[in-house]
């Protein structure tokens, strides 16, 4: 069975059985799972980001709240991680501190499984902490900050935007607001040090439109599904 998990500023993470050969039937389909974060008096929690670890072991969720104390005019973000047996509706770790005790206190947009080991993970959040986590055993093995330091500001936390894998599972990047981007993992880094600035495809930006029968996303002149479309040749600023 085809499994789908959904994120919801509602404050709860969904595990919902998906048709893929009939998209409308899947408009009346009931939720397998239902995870919630912790609620409680003044508290406005949402559910940010969710991610299958690589075999679908595992359902990872990330939980923002804002708390609203008396007094205070400006809420208290809180954020964590939580780790659940994506077969039994179990939820087997949470992650809320990093190893020196510190809280996570800003959103966690970012969750990316490690693509061939099911326990790593990489979450990033916008406080510009990079953290690897070994979900399985609920540990954390690393945490990188990301400073704007490109921008002679290297005390300025950068919030993380995106962040990916390499297939082969040795490194991984993130992007932040302010337009960096940082690779991190094994390997020689003088082999970036040619590497451009800047750097865009040709054909990077493109109309698109969705198939209202099957949902998918397709591209507006050639109907072809976007993560399919030839992107064009690689440019830097000054051009090719």
């Amino acid at each position: 069975m085809i499994r789908l998990l959904s994120a919801s500023f509602d404050g709860t993470a969904k595990i919902w059985p998906w048709n893929s050969n009939n998209f409308e039937a899947n408009r009346d389909m009931k939720t397998l799972f239902v995870f919630e974060g912790e609620l409680g008096k003044g508290v406005d929690i949402k559910c940010c980001a969710v991610a299958w670890s690589c075999n679908g072991r595992f359902a990872i969720t990330s939980f923002c709240r804002k708390i609203q104390r008396r007094g205070d005019d400006n809420p208290q973000l809180q954020a964590n991680i939580q780790i659940y047996d994506s077969k039994i509706n179990s939820r087997l770790h949470k992650f809320d501190k990093t190893y020196d005790g510190g809280l996570l206190m800003n959103y966690i947009f970012i969750l990316e499984p490690h693509p061939h080991n099911d326990a790593i993970l990489v979450s990033a959040d916008y406080d510009g902490k990079i953290i690897i986590w070994n979900i399985e055993l609920g540990v954390m093995l690393n945490c990188f900050v990301e400073s704007c330091a490109h921008l002679g500001l290297p005390l300025l936390e950068a919030p993380i935007l995106d962040g990916r894998f390499s297939p082969d599972g040795l490194n991984f990047c993130v992007t932040t607001f302010y337009g960096s981007i940082s690779l991190y993992g094994y390997g020689d880094k003088d082999l970036f040090l040619t590497t451009p600035n800047q750097q865009f495809f040709s054909k990077e930006f493109m109309e698109f439109k969705v198939d209202t029968e099957t949902g998918r996303v397709l591209a507006s002149e050639s109907g072809t599904d976007m993560y399919m479309v030839d992107k064009g040749a690689l440019c830097k600023k000054p051009g090719l």
